[in-house]
């Protein structure tokens, strides 16, 4: 006698519901890190454009100051667009913010350019008023102070201010400094001298660099420090009128007269 055996095939799968709720679950998360992850993003890429564009202006006055021998930046007797063209190398005539489609704050500025990376900057001049103005990604937004638009100033040192500018991380950025590695937060404190040095950087809690720790700081090139202009060390010459600068364009160091006016660079933790 044959018996014959009924085979069942059984389908394991999700329903219609299911898909549905873990769709509706990973929308709902997407909706919720997508932002966050892109607003960083943004962020990072500006901090990113900031550096470059600070380093690229920073570098470009210094070469021109020591292709011109001057020490100071009224001694350069260069037109801003000859700067650009030499130092820069823009991709557009130098123009009005205006003519050059840009409007908003620095819409009424002199001596723009666009850059290769998209950077526009103007700079008012080298005598007088060294106003800057700089969009560090152009056209594209979000065409806020601080974040893409910055401003600040040329000072006859060389040094180079901007609003937004970058720094470490913690303390360091809330000063407004630069996280060198090995060495600590180093915060521009403007210009003095000797002795004017050494107390803005008490006041900061904070030491004015020996001569070796400034040479190294200059040595590091790391993003955000000063590429031109001369600084004081914490180290006296022989002479006791008489202690150590470092030029921050080609790293030379030699002894001045403490009561001349150099730049100030803070050291701490």
């Amino acid at each position: 006698m044959t018996q014959t055996r009924k085979t069942t095939n059984t389908h394991y799968g999700f329903t219609l519901a299911e898909v549905l709720v873990t769709l509706g679950i990973i929308g709902v998360v997407a909706a919720l890190t997508v932002p966050s992850l892109t607003q960083k993003a943004t962020e990072k890429a500006l901090s990113t454009a900031r550096k470059k564009v600070y380093s690229e202006l920073s570098q470009a006055v210094g070469n021109a100051m020591a292709d011109k021998h001057a020490v100071k930046v009224s001694e350069i007797k260069m037109s801003v667009g000859d700067f650009y063209t030499t130092y820069l190398r823009p991709t557009t005539s130098v123009g009005s913010a205006s003519s050059l489609g840009m409007t908003g704050s620095y819409a009424t500025s002199n001596n723009c350019v666009f850059l290769k990376d998209g950077a526009f900057v103007c700079i008012n001049s080298f005598d007088g008023d060294r106003t800057i103005a700089v969009d560090v990604n152009g056209k594209q937004g979000p065409n806020a102070s601080g974040k893409d638009i910055l401003s600040g100033s040329i000072d006859d040192r060389g040094d180079i201010t901007l609003s937004g500018g970058e720094g470490g991380g913690g303390t360091c950025s809330s000063k407004n400094g630069v996280d060198v590695s090995g060495i600590g937060c180093v915060v521009n404190a403007g210009s003095a001298n000797w002795e004017g040095a050494k107390q803005a950087c008490s006041s900061q809690g904070m030491t004015l660099p020996d001569i070796d720790t400034l040479k190294s700081i200059y040595d590091s090139h790391t993003d955000g420090l000063p590429t031109s202009g001369t600084f004081w060390s914490s180290s006296e010459y022989v002479v006791t009128d008489y202690a150590y600068i470092v030029y921050f364009y080609n790293g030379y160091q030699f002894d001045n007269d403490k009561s001349s006016q150099h730049g100030v660079l803070c050291v701490g933790n």
